[in-house]
């Protein structure tokens, strides 16, 4: 069957995104919220997902310019976690959820592991 270049393009896209998830290092320290490949991701599981990884990130680009001598007040610790919420809660709902699902949608039809939703 014939792709259009932009359909062969966000599969290239899809498949990337999927094989970067499916590495332990993307979910460090957050191991216990990976799923198999051919599971559902829900919305209330990207609503656990968010703070935790918002948080990390925000921890770490704290850790980061402190290290490099750099002081921040209470107000930029809370902007940044707030950025990080909206950065983390916007890819996670529209990349994430879109390229993870049409996998797990795929891999349910072609094998024999019924709908899983966690």
């Amino acid at each position: 069957m014939w792709r259009s270049p932009i359909s062969t393009m966000m599969r290239k896209l899809e498949n990337w995104h999927n094989w970067a998830s499916d590495t332990k290092v993307v979910w460090f320290p957050f191991l216990f919220l990976k799923l198999e490949p051919h599971q559902l991701l829900s919305r209330k599981r990207i609503l656990i997902m968010t703070p935790c990884f918002a948080a990390y990130f925000c921890f770490s680009y704290l850790l980061s310019r402190w290290l490099l001598g750099r002081t921040y007040s209470l107000q930029e610790v809370f902007a940044s976690f707030g950025l990080f919420l909206l950065i983390f809660f916007v890819w996670f709902n529209f990349v994430t959820y879109t390229f993870w699902n049409l996998r797990a949608h795929r891999l349910q039809k072609e094998g024999s592991c019924g709908p899983k939703r966690l």
